[in-house]
């Protein structure tokens, strides 16, 4: 039972191949050139068959008139990102990693994942009704049972700003821009301001892959739909050392991926979306409403359990992001 219901939040991840380290894919064949589908599909299929193959790939254009409502539960996202990390330029992004041998760990729907990096493209690779953004953020995290691997990528749009965003200050810097390498640790650095501010305006759900080769499916997606910012200055940080390592080439965004069977979900904005029971609180307790209206929840909750116990309905709330949608959608 417990596993039927995992398989509902997301899908299990088949076996992957590594990426034949020989292949030279690309995001353009050209400098200055916009993100180029006929050249990634003409690169990217020598170093996986699944990013040419794949029904289920990521980044998607979503249409905001064919969301599907999902239901809010408070601390559906409660990502924990402070830690030990290293600066990379991996050749195709400016990644944070974190530093072996720590658990960093933070919860998506019901599991507790474990961070394993951050990175950054330059425009956006997902959309919004046709309209990306200058960068965006994806904080990768995974979650390992029973020989099955889970991917979820919290994803953040960057507009651009007349102020630098200084929380991306930080540690911007740090990134090599002459060439693929790491840089020195950071010790006790808090990505959390990052993402935190982000939770209580909601944010889009749907089932994907990694966007980049070995284009891994059955990755849980959640964008955040309030947008952070960041400057000029911050953003040809990043197109500098992309050009330094692809030849000119100074983007890493790949071209929109049709939707196929799937659905993306909505989480609509409201203090029920936000990080803890702390703002719901602080939301309806201003005065006897506010009273009423938590006595009100108490009391539900209590009759809830009762039936719970009693075996009488199925628990509520099972499936954080999950829709009646979404139910024949899943792959």
């Amino acid at each position: 039972m417990m596993m039927m219901k995992l398989a509902s939040l997301m899908a299990v991840l088949p076996s992957v191949a590594a990426v034949d380290p020989t292949a030279h894919w690309v995001y353009a064949s050209e400098p200055g050139a916009a993100s180029d589908a006929k050249a990634q599909r003409a690169t990217w299929g020598a170093a996986s068959a699944t990013c040419i193959d794949g029904i289920s790939q990521s980044p998607i254009d979503i249409v905001t008139s064919d969301v599907a409502p999902a239901r809010i539960l408070t601390g559906a996202l409660s990502p924990s990102l402070s830690g030990n990390f290293v600066p990379t330029h991996s050749g195709h992004a400016f990644q944070l990693t974190a530093s072996p041998g720590q658990n960093i760990k933070g919860r998506i729907g019901k599991l507790q994942y474990t961070f394993a990096q951050a990175h950054w493209h330059t425009p956006s690779e997902n959309t919004i009704d046709g309209k990306g953004a200058a960068m965006e953020g994806h904080f990768v995290h995974s979650y390992v049972s029973g020989g099955s691997t889970y991917l979820a990528v919290l994803a953040v749009l960057y507009d651009l700003s007349d102020d630098c965003n200084e929380d991306l200050e930080k540690f911007w810097n740090d990134f090599p821009t002459d060439a693929a390498r790491s840089a020195e640790p950071i010790s006790n650095l808090d990505l959390g301001p990052l993402v935190e501010p982000l939770l209580e305006d909601g944010y889009y759900h749907w089932t994907g892959s990694l966007t980049t080769p070995p284009c891994t499916e059955g990755v849980d997606w959640n964008l955040f739909k309030r947008r952070a910012t960041v400057c000029q200055k911050q953003v040809d940080r990043l197109k500098r050392g992309l050009a330094n390592t692809q030849a000119g080439v100074d983007i890493n965004n790949r071209a929109i991926n049709p939707i196929n069977h799937r659905v993306v979900s909505e989480v609509p904005s409201g203090p029920f979306a936000s990080v803890d029971c702390t703002a719901f609180v602080s939301y309806s307790a201003g005065g006897l409403a506010g009273f009423v209206v938590i006595a009100g929840l108490l009391l539900g909750l209590h009759l809830w359990y009762g039936r719970r116990e009693k075996g009488d309905g199925p628990l509520l709330g099972d499936d954080v992001v999950y829709s009646k949608y979404e139910q024949h959608t899943k792959p």
